[in-house]
C-alpha cells in the first residue's frame, strides 16, 4: 500500500546544509564581531564554529566567532579553550545561541520555522543587544 507523499511548505534542511556558513551569516559575524581574531585581534581570520557542528552547532552568526588559525587550531585541540568561547557565547547570546529557527520550532519556542519567526525570539529574549 502506499502513502500520499506529504507536502509540507516548509522541509527541513539535512543537518549538513544548517551547519553551512552562508555568505550573509558569516558578513553578519564579521559586522557584529570584527574582522580579526577575537582572541588576539590578528589576521588573516577563520570563522569557527563555537558549537562544533558535530554537536549540532549551527552556521548563524551567533554560533561563529572569527579566529586566527593560531587560535582556531587551539579552540580545536584544547577542551578547556573551547569550552571558555562557548561559556563568552553563553553570557552574550543565552543557552540557545548555537541553534537555528528549525531549533527553536522543534522544542515549541515559535510556531514556524522561519528566520524571522527565529529573530523575534532571539530578540525577544535580550539576545541580541
Amino acid at each position: 500500500m502506499m502513502f500520499p507523499k506529504q507536502t509540507h511548505a516548509r522541509r527541513k534542511p539535512k543537518r549538513k546544509e544548517r551547519g553551512a556558513i552562508n555568505k550573509k551569516q558569516y558578513q553578519l559575524a564579521l559586522d557584529w564581531f570584527g574582522d580579526t581574531c577575537s582572541i588576539c585581534n590578528g589576521a588573516p581570520i577563520e570563522m569557527h564554529h563555537v558549537t562544533f557542528r558535530s554537536a549540532s552547532g549551527r552556521g548563524g552568526f551567533r554560533n561563529l566567532m572569527p579566529l586566527c588559525k593560531k587560535h582556531h587550531m587551539q579552540a580545536h585541540q584544547d577542551a578547556n579553550f573551547a569550552d571558555e568561547l562557548r561559556d563568552m557565547r553563553y553570557e552574550a547570546f543565552g543557552k540557545l545561541y548555537y541553534t537555528d529557527a528549525y531549533d527553536l520550532h522543534d522544542i515549541g519556542l515559535i510556531d514556524e520555522p522561519t528566520e524571522q519567526a527565529f529573530e523575534n525570539y532571539m530578540n525577544e529574549m535580550g539576545k541580541f543587544r
